[in-house]
């Protein structure tokens, strides 16, 4: 099931349920106190901008969106994405590192600031890895990860 809501946000232009998600997540959250206080700002894992326009909509952004709404926490585009690779659904860890390890340029709006680096799945955490790395050569105080489903 989980596997067919992912499924419907990534490729089924269904950015609405990403921000549902988000929004959820955020509120129970929320409600559970807030774990997230400390943080000054969402940052969502960015597209190439080519990618972004076959699919119309960033499904990272959206559930960024919904954390928003909920926790009224500030968005940052904090990360640009240099270069367009292929999918990476069929590469293994290492392949999916040497691809995405400098295609991540973190902005200097990130100085200073605890962000919450927002993804929709984590594989095998190359991205992820990638952004962190970014974030924190351009001076974040800290990163935060919030996916809505890890595996493989």
């Amino acid at each position: 099931m989980s596997q067919k809501v992912l499924h419907a946000i990534k490729y089924k232009d269904s950015p609405e349920l990403a921000t549902y998600l988000g929004n959820a997540y955020g509120t129970l959250l929320r409600n559970l106190g807030n774990p997230l206080a400390h943080i000054d700002a969402l940052v969502p894992v960015p597209l190439h901008p080519k990618k972004m326009t076959i699919r119309g909509y960033n499904q990272s952004q959206a559930l960024a969106e919904g954390l928003q709404q909920a926790l009224e926490i500030p968005i940052l585009q904090g990360l640009v994405r240099t270069q367009h690779s292929l999918s990476q659904t069929k590469k293994n860890r290492m392949e999916r590192l040497e691809v995405v390890n400098q295609i991540f340029q973190a902005q200097e709006n990130v100085k200073g600031k605890n962000v919450l680096l927002i993804d929709d799945v984590m594989t095998t955490g190359a991205t992820l890895i990638a952004c962190m790395n970014s974030l924190v050569e351009q001076g974040a105080k800290r990163v935060d990860v919030f996916v809505l489903a890890a595996g493989r």
